[in-house]
């Protein structure tokens, strides 16, 4: 009879699956009726089980541990986004905010310079027409002493006139020297009167020059001054 030749065992670190119809009935068997070569072979089947089997809770082991770590870092991830959401809503709400109130203070500062650009226009056109009111009183005031004055030293040269001409007419005739002097003191009398008069008109229209300017000049001022 010839006998089989029995397969070796696999090592401990090879991936081959080993299998024999045999294992069975060595297992059924007692261990004393196996011989020296069956019960080596049993025990290195034996022992590579063991390392297949601690192999495989080493690698569950390992993976639960990988998935626990996997669960951590998921949970960890979603609770970072639902705070960085959270943060984020909160600043856009906060952004929003603080752009409505800078345009509530922007229109109020607007409609506080609206309203004092119309106030500054109010007081302009009020000192304007209190210069006008002022301009036109002292041009009527300097007009009335000027006439005043004119009728002062009209009615002088009248009164010294009549006077000459009542020491004329007291006295002896006069000479022909006298009478040519008291004709130049006449004409000298004259002279002063029509040159004074020139005077006060040449003042009277430079005053009035200076308020047409003064007047001209002021809404630039009032400009400026509500600017």
């Amino acid at each position: 009879m010839i006998q089989s030749k029995r397969p070796l065992p696999p090592t401990p670190g090879t991936n081959t699956k080993y299998k024999n119809d045999n294992t069975e009935l060595l297992l059924d068997k007692h261990h004393g009726s196996l011989t020296d070569g069956e019960r080596k072979w049993y025990n290195d089947i034996h022992k590579s089980i063991e390392q297949k089997d601690s192999i495989i809770a080493n690698l569950k082991t390992v993976a639960s541990e990988w998935k626990k770590k996997a669960n951590e870092y998921e949970t960890a991830y979603k609770e970072t986004k639902r705070l960085f959401e959270e943060r984020e809503k909160f600043l856009m709400k906060q952004h929003e905010a603080e752009i409505e109130a800078t345009t509530k203070i922007q229109a109020e500062q607007l409609n506080e310079s609206h309203e004092l650009i119309l106030q500054l226009e109010k007081e302009n056109m009020f000192l304007r027409s209190q210069l006008n009111q002022f301009n036109y009183l002292e041009q009527s005031s300097i007009q009335t002493q000027s006439a005043n004055l004119n009728n002062d030293m009209y009615n002088q040269i009248c009164h010294t006139a009549k006077r000459d001409s009542e020491i004329v007419n007291m006295h002896t005739p006069l000479s022909k020297e006298n009478s040519n002097d008291l004709l130049q003191r006449i004409n000298d009398m004259v002279i002063i009167v029509e040159g004074t008069l020139h005077r006060f008109k040449d003042r009277e229209g430079i005053h009035s020059k200076a308020s047409f300017v003064s007047l001209n000049a002021t809404p630039d001022a009032s400009n400026e001054q509500a600017t």
